[in-house]
């Protein structure tokens, strides 16, 4: 039972914004506020040129106590989204902004 209300956290987390967590986990935010940069490892879903956003399915990142989800990202900009597309490998790392948490950094991984 335990698993599965970390898992909601976490999936609220990915649909609702850090910001809306805060409110009903301040325990959880709190750690998040903690962590500035962390980085994950993970397999492109989709990606929203548009919107400067990826879907990246991630093994779990132990910087910000997230499990293994699949979850949309804001791309800062200047990193570039050229190559990245679904299937793709990558490492990214994640900076805390006021939008949540951003990529900074992305790569193609074999």
């Amino acid at each position: 039972m335990r698993q599965v209300l970390k898992l909601a956290a976490a999936l609220g987390l990915a649909l609702a914004g850090v910001s809306s967590v805060a409110a009903q986990s301040p325990g959880r935010t709190q750690i998040a506020e903690a962590v500035e940069k962390a980085t994950g490892q993970g397999v492109v879903e989709a990606v929203n040129e548009e919107e400067r956003q990826l879907r990246i399915t991630h093994d779990a990142i132990p910087a910000l106590k997230w499990p293994p989800m699949t979850m949309a990202f804001k791309v800062a900009p200047g990193v570039r989204l050229e190559g990245l597309g679904p299937g793709a490998k990558v490492t990214f790392t994640l900076s805390k902004s006021s939008q949540g948490y951003v990529i900074d950094q992305i790569q193609r991984v074999q």
